[in-house]
């Protein structure tokens, strides 16, 4: 028994390193190409996402709902970990920090990304719940637009 516990904690450490190279990496990748405050809050909700999709994974193959996942249900649980984790956990957190005045915000344009790939229902629902971005026209109209192309990615998926 202690062995196997020896074990997963081994090969959770492996895992934690190989999430931080990756989060590195990430980041310098985008940091190319975007502005350092989009780049840290994008590869953040990427990572956090790929937390939730191993363990909504794990918990699959656990159970025995998984015996033959292939990629079609790897992005499933992408789809449903960035609806209600990622995209609620971001939303909420703007607008905290949307009451401090202080604190540095996320950028629209991560929440946008969020929304269009793949997110935009958790992101409608988090303006809903926390009356998060609802006053800006612009952005819900984006935000619908996101669904809208959210919903060919599902019909897309369902094939």
């Amino acid at each position: 028994m202690n062995d196997l516990i020896e074990n997963n904690l081994i090969s959770l450490g492996y895992l934690l390193v190989q999430m931080a190279v990756a989060w590195a990496l990430l980041f310098i990748l985008l940091r190319f190409v975007m502005s350092k405050v989009f780049a840290v809050w994008f590869v953040n909700g990427y990572m956090l996402n790929a937390v939730i999709t191993a363990i909504f994974f794990s918990l699959g193959f656990q159970l025995n709902l998984l015996q033959d996942a292939g990629f079609k249900e790897l992005v499933v649980f992408q789809l449903i970990g960035l609806n209600l984790v990622v995209v609620p956990c971001f939303y909420w957190l703007d607008k905290k920090k949307a009451r401090s005045l202080t604190a540095t915000r996320i950028p629209e344009g991560v929440l946008h990304t969020f929304s269009f790939v793949g997110g935009a229902v958790g992101a409608l629902a988090s303006q809903k719940v926390f009356r998060h971005k609802t006053a800006k026209e612009g952005f819900r109209k984006k935000t619908w637009v996101a669904l809208m192309l959210n919903i060919l990615l599902f019909y897309a998926l369902s094939l």
